[in-house]
């Protein structure tokens, strides 16, 4: 696997290149965003690991440009909410909280790439512990299953998740976020943008 990781903390960054790389991955690692954007470009990664507070670095570039060659995004945040991304309508594959432990990422790639397997249309999975939508909108773990669940595809919501969805409508209304809840006849729920 090739994996970028865009970490200014240098001994994080070499730790977990080190660790990567003992597994076998091939790993390009930065410390700044103009060097995350010609990584992305020339090294193509499956993998983009940035941190939210990289200097010089304007994130939703960073993320297109992964993107572009197809490369799953899991952003780095030292909050324990992310308050803007749902307010962003360029949004990582997934979110990891500092401090978190290797195995833990290791562990999200891994979930990315079984549902990347499972299903070629992933939209954006989400690691919702300790999120907030926008501003201080606080989702509970159970809104976040439901709202992981909508991002990939569509999904039928029982009787158990209908009550999160209700709520998750209202708080992203509130929030002022980009993106809404659909229901899709038959189907079940999708998360969409307010041009779809």
């Amino acid at each position: 696997m090739k994996i970028l990781l865009a970490i200014p903390d240098r001994d994080l960054l070499d730790s977990l290149k080190a660790l990567l790389e003992t597994e076998g991955d091939q790993v390009s690692a930065v410390f700044d965003g103009p060097q995350a954007i010609n990584a992305s470009r020339e090294f193509k990664p499956d993998y983009a690991v940035i941190d939210e507070t990289l200097p010089r670095a304007k994130i939703d570039d960073i993320i297109s440009m992964a993107e572009k060659g197809s490369a799953s995004v899991i952003l780095l945040t030292r909050r324990k909410a992310d308050h803007r991304r749902l307010c962003s309508k360029i949004l990582p594959h997934a979110f990891l909280a500092y401090p978190f432990e290797p195995a833990e990422l290791f562990d999200l790639m891994e979930r990315i790439r079984s549902v990347r397997e499972s299903d070629d249309a992933v939209n954006n999975l989400v690691d919702g512990r300790n999120m907030v939508l926008c501003g201080d909108e606080r989702i509970t773990e159970s809104e976040a299953a439901v709202l992981t669940d909508i991002r990939r595809e569509d999904q039928t919501v029982g009787s158990s998740g209908f009550s999160e969805i209700l709520s998750l409508r209202k708080k992203l209304k509130r929030a002022g976020s980009p993106y809404g809840i659909k229901r899709v006849k038959n189907k079940g729920y999708r998360l969409v943008t307010d041009n779809e």
